[in-house]
């Protein structure tokens, strides 16, 4: 079952596995610095390993918008990047951005 966690504890593997399955020109990079300048992020994890990401973005304003949404090949075609993208929607609305 996968379960979506909002600001988990992700590191630069974790972020460059995901990638790397899902896409074929990702070179590796370090992660920290954008996600502490991100409004947060949502990490979809089935049995503790990370399947789906998104990042929300925000202008320091009113505004929020998504960055790298990503599904693992393996689930995709089965509504979880809908499902992301809804929980980063809900996610940036509770933090009064539209």
């Amino acid at each position: 079952m996968v379960s979506f966690e909002k600001n988990p504890m992700l590191d630069d593997a974790m972020l460059n596995e995901l990638f790397a399955r899902s896409w074929s020109e990702h070179r590796s990079r370090p992660f920290a610095d954008v996600l502490a300048r991100s409004l947060g992020f949502i990490g979809a994890f089935d049995d503790g390993r990370l399947v789906a990401f998104v990042n929300v973005a925000t202008d320091g304003g009113a505004h929020a918008f998504l960055l790298d949404p990503t599904v693992d090949p393996a689930y995709r075609r089965q509504g979880l990047g809908c499902r992301l993208v809804c929980a980063a929607i809900d996610f940036a609305r509770a933090a009064n951005c539209e």
